[in-house]
């Protein structure tokens, strides 16, 4: 027996027809959308910005603080060799010469005393490269970058000493393989 199925799908309806006003309509609210993506995107850009200046003041607070407390364990420390050993002034002399490297991130560290006008005497050294050792005496003068320091009054900062080492005909800075040098005179 043969049996008519009736089909239970649905016809499609036809789409309505677009009319000027739905067209304009349309093209306003993506008009709109667009205005208000670029809005976004212009207060995410500046949000970011925001964001990158905070993070960065806030790197820059951490290496001053850093930079600070490093400044601060080193003063300790410097302090603590001068109550233990009042007296004598070896101790104080080399736990300064170490923290000022430390603390100025260099390799290398010498404190020199004045003898009086004619020379300087190294007191206390730090690092590795060959230089010189506690007691060398130099001429005290505008020729090297500490007897520079000294005779000027005044510190003396060389980002690159290879660019200005005519400036210090007898410095041994090149030979020590030197290329920043900062010196500073301390006075009573």
């Amino acid at each position: 027996m043969a049996t008519n199925r009736k089909s239970t799908s649905k016809k499609p309806q036809p789409r309505p027809r677009k009319t000027a006003a739905s067209v304009a309509k349309k093209t306003q609210t993506h008009a709109e959308l667009r205005q208000q993506l670029a809005r976004l995107a212009n207060e995410l850009e500046e949000c970011q910005l925001q964001l990158t200046e905070a993070l960065q003041r806030e790197n820059a607070t951490a290496s001053e603080n850093a930079r600070l407390v490093e400044q601060q364990t080193a003063t300790s420390e410097i302090l603590g060799v001068i109550a233990s050993s009042p007296t004598d002034i070896q101790p104080v002399l080399d736990t300064v010469v170490r923290n000022a490297a430390r603390v100025c991130g260099a390799t290398d560290a010498d404190i020199a005393m004045s003898n009086g006008s004619a020379s300087l005497r190294i007191v206390a050294s730090y690092g590795s490269a060959q230089g010189s050792p506690v007691g060398t005496e130099r001429p005290l003068n505008r020729d090297t970058v500490l007897g520079r320091a000294i005779v000027d009054a005044e510190t003396v900062h060389i980002d690159d000493f290879l660019e200005v080492a005519a400036d210090y005909s007898q410095s041994n800075a090149s030979q020590r393989g030197y290329r920043t040098m900062l010196a500073t005179p301390l006075r009573r």
